[in-house]
């Protein structure tokens, strides 16, 4: 008999070999059910069983309880090491007003900027805005789906969060993370303390917001409540065009606002428009070049909106009166593809394009794809995306072996701060050959602190990352002196695996790559800068790790002296 697909129907016989299989020998990782899927079918002559996804959905509950983890359908969700759940706040005005861009806002039920037809705006009104029903629902989908999310990156959505009052926002924070811990807490307080040994931990805590509702005492309330991220909508490095577009604030106030939070130790994510009234491809491509390249700017992380004509939109009229052309598929297309081949080797390009339903779209660019449509482009040209989400060791093709990779520091300046970008990489490519540069497939040669140039060949495979700051002469905080630097992002990559857990051969996560990182960073940054003490920006729910390193709580972060 020759080894035949088996339809669900058809299954039977296979899955009670399966599950007596399971119960006799119970798997304790991916790998080991995958030994047991391969001997079951093996046995009735299965040439291809069911993957993934097919078995999650056939196996009764008793099962799922016992392999579901195992079993990751959508496994890019993910894929780089945690589960992002992004939640929404209730409908209120951005306080200066209404971008003429901008869908949505309290008059339409939605929150500022969304139509409400979006997943997580959708998800936000099943559920009345409430953040910790929110968590729940998401949690949920989650575990439906086999996936661990014990470890969590809580994303608030929906305007200027910081610009509302303090009673809605810290309600709002203290409802997620009791739906994370599984129990309410008297105070917002009590319920970080309960999350740092809490089974569904926050990891990190993204904020968004705009330059100006970002000052210093807004840095300091998110710090003091675990925010390790924030984005910041800049959308244009042109004054006349955010005056244009009524954005209400200035670019020398994005600036400030970016430098600020960098220098309290924030991941910093810029939201970029290109399409604006006022501008044009070329002008786009030089901002977004000027934003990645220039020390100026240099942020982490980059997101790419281009500009949609939206129903309910002001900028419907200026469309309409033949005053506006918005941006096509093509534009966006080569523009996207053109700047991901000039991304630097420590920028992430997190989202491109709104998630905004087509059928909400009057003109604009109306691709679903625009990441994926970009990127074909840029292999049939024979380049390489330089962002780090199109380098992760989760997403090539051609995985390098363990012993390709090696620790390499970068070191390169941005917001009047100095910066080290601290990797675990591996040629992109197989080549023996180093280049007349000294990098082999576009890593260095040496583990040594190699001062970054845009000459640069793009970054290898990674599998793990740290960001360290030299912060500028302009900190307000105590606990910074001139002599600190502070770590604000440790990343490694790999299938997400429960705190406690084992990983399989595929994850990276839990080998002790972070400690590595860790290491390299006290002693680059005592070499380097001559740095006496180190803070880290940790979210609450990894704070316990730190302190298995040596640290303690100083202020909102962790901190050692060396």
């Amino acid at each position: 008999m020759s080894g035949i697909r088996l339809e669900p129907g058809d299954l039977s016989e296979w899955l009670d070999d399966l599950r007596c299989s399971i119960l006799d020998n119970p798997p304790n990782t991916a790998k080991e059910l995958e030994l047991i899927r391969r001997k079951t079918a093996k046995t009735h002559k299965l040439k291809m069983p069911p993957g993934d996804a097919q078995l999650f959905s056939i196996i009764d509950d008793d099962l799922k309880l016992k392999i579901g983890k195992f079993l990751r359908r959508k496994p890019t969700r993910t894929l780089s090491g945690v589960a992002p759940v992004a939640i929404m706040t209730s409908p209120y005005g951005c306080p200066h007003g209404t971008c003429t861009y901008c869908p949505g806002g309290p008059e339409f039920g939605t929150a500022q900027s969304y139509t409400g037809h979006e997943p997580a705006a959708r998800r936000a009104s099943r559920h009345g805005f409430e953040a910790s029903a929110q968590v729940l629902d998401r949690l949920g989908q989650y575990s439906a789906i086999g996936h661990d999310a014990s470890k969590i990156d809580l994303i608030i959505m929906g305007g200027t969060f910081t610009g509302r009052d303090l009673e809605y926002r810290e309600a709002f924070i203290k409802g997620a993370f009791d739906a994370a811990n599984g129990t309410i807490s008297e105070t917002l307080p009590l319920s970080l303390k309960s999350n740092e040994s809490a089974s569904n931990r926050i990891i990190g805590l993204t904020i968004e917001t705009r330059p100006d509702q970002c000052s210093s005492v807004a840095i300091d309330w998110m710090l003091e409540n675990g925010t390790t991220r924030v984005e910041l909508g800049i959308q244009s490095l042109d004054d006349d065009v955010l005056k244009d577009v009524h954005r209400g604030h200035s670019v020398s106030s994005g600036f400030r606002a970016g430098k600020r939070c960098r220098d309290a130790g924030l991941k910093l994510n810029l939201h970029m428009m290109p399409g604006l009234p006022g501008s044009n491809p070329k002008k786009d491509y030089n901002m977004l070049i000027e934003l990645m390249h220039d020390e100026k700017w240099r942020p982490d992380m980059l997101k790419i909106y281009p500009c949609l004509v939206v129903k309910g939109a002001q900028l419907v009229q200026k469309w309409q009166d033949g005053e506006f052309e918005a941006m096509d598929n093509d534009t966006a297309i080569k523009l996207i593809a053109d700047v991901m081949c000039k991304a630097p080797p420590w920028l992430r390009i997190q989202r491109i394009q709104r998630d905004i339903p087509s059928h909400e779209i009057i003109a604009g660019v109306t691709a679903g794809n625009l990441r994926q449509l970009a990127t074909r482009l840029i292999e049939k040209e024979g380049r390489r995306s330089g962002c780090i989400r199109d380098r992760e060791i989760g997403r090539v093709k051609n995985k390098p072996k363990e012993s390709e990779f090696k620790t390499v520091i970068r070191s390169y300046s941005s917001a009047e701060g100095e910066e080290l970008f601290i990797s675990q990489e591996a040629p992109l490519f197989h080549e023996n050959e180093v280049d007349s540069d000294g990098f082999l497939g576009g890593v260095p040669q040496t583990d040594k602190i190699h001062k970054w140039s845009s000459s640069d060949p793009s970054g290898g495979v990674i599998s793990g990352f740290l960001r360290i700051r030299k912060p500028s002469k302009d900190i307000w905080r105590e606990e910074i002196t001139e002599n600190t630097a502070i770590i604000r992002e440790v990343k490694i990559f790999g299938t997400a695996v429960g705190v406690g857990e084992q990983s399989d051969e595929a994850a990276t996560q839990h080998k002790g790559l972070g400690s590595h990182l860790m290491k390299i960073a006290e002693n680059a940054a005592k070499e380097y800068w001559n740095t006496e003490k180190v803070l880290v920006t940790a979210g609450i729910g990894v704070r316990k790790w730190y302190k298995t390193l040596g640290y303690q709580r100083i202020g909102p972060w962790m901190g050692k002296d060396l």
